[in-house]
């Protein structure tokens, strides 16, 4: 069998908002479309399609941001919606687009990529060259006590 990666074109819409309803059911796709892929302050997403004999088996994205270093603006980008359909599962898909993706960082500018990814692609990422360097922790405050009750 032959994998393909690529990045995503406009026509491939239809198929990356299927991946994402895939990915998570019951999202409002379209509104994840317009907010990251396409209204992102730091410029639109930018999208890789894994392709097995001609079947989309994949996609992972990257959601371009603006980070400051040493007082120079530089980009930087989220990784996300990283994500290969059940029937794909364990062929290295998976690693092959977070390779792609890593090796376009350059032609799009982007400097280095971050995120908290799913403990579904922590071992490609890794096996990619991709290094921890920290946790992510979610931390929530209430604003009100009444908010508790």
């Amino acid at each position: 069998m032959t994998v393909l990666v690529r990045e995503a074109t406009q026509a491939d819409r239809p198929e990356v908002e299927a991946l994402v309803a895939e990915m998570m059911p019951g999202v409002d796709v379209a509104a994840r479309m317009r907010w990251l892929y396409e209204t992102n302050p730091g410029g639109p997403a930018i999208t890789w399609l894994a392709e097995e004999d001609g079947k989309v088996a994949g996609c992972t994205s990257f959601f371009p941001w603006r980070l400051w270093l040493d007082g120079k603006e530089l980009r930087g980008a989220l990784g996300g919606d990283g994500f290969v359909r059940p029937a794909f599962r364990r062929r290295g898909i998976g690693a092959l687009l977070h390779n792609a993706s890593r090796d376009a960082m350059h032609q799009h500018r982007i400097t280095c990529m971050y995120g908290a990814p799913g403990e579904m692609n922590v071992t490609p990422l890794k096996n990619g060259g991709s290094k921890e360097v920290g946790q992510v922790v979610r931390w929530v405050r209430p604003l009100r006590g009444e908010v508790l009750k």
